[in-house]
């Protein structure tokens, strides 16, 4: 509960932080019959779970990703390979259409051994996404 309160912390800060505040999540291998398993802050307070641990992250455990590019992505980002995306995509975790970063997250003990990776997702409306560089300018709606 104690590394849990902790992530949710820092994922909370991630989000309060940066400009137009994104949806901060990590995604992280999943355990068997898994393959991925996404978590993002439930409550940076916890939450009385019905088992009655407490819960600070909500889990999104997936199978698998229907789109065969997306786990081409996320599997190359695990397995600390770097990928090329595609402008246009739309997935169940990515999303080229919209401003969204990511970073591997590496064990400090091993560094080249990636154990997760940080998404960051903006949640800028996609009206304001086909604007201009000049009109965004205009409106100042800020892109990273």
């Amino acid at each position: 509960p104690d590394a849990e309160r902790a992530l949710a912390g820092y994922l909370t800060s991630l989000e309060d932080s940066l400009v137009h505040r994104p949806k901060a999540s990590l995604v992280v291998p999943g355990k068997a019959p898994y393959r991925y398993d996404v978590l993002s802050v439930r409550d940076v307070n916890g939450h009385r779970a019905a088992d009655g641990r407490i819960a600070y992250l909500a889990h999104r455990p997936l199978i698998d990703l229907p789109a065969a590019w997306e786990s081409d992505v996320l599997e190359g980002v695990l397995a600390a390979e770097g990928r090329t995306l595609v402008h246009g995509r739309h997935g169940t975790v990515l999303n080229t259409d919209a401003p969204t970063a990511w970073i591997p997250l590496r064990d400090p003990a091993t560094p080249e051994t990636v154990v997760g990776m940080l998404l960051l997702r903006s949640e800028i409306a996609e009206s304001d996404l086909r604007l201009t560089p000049a009109e965004r300018k205009a409106r100042k709606i800020l892109v990273w």
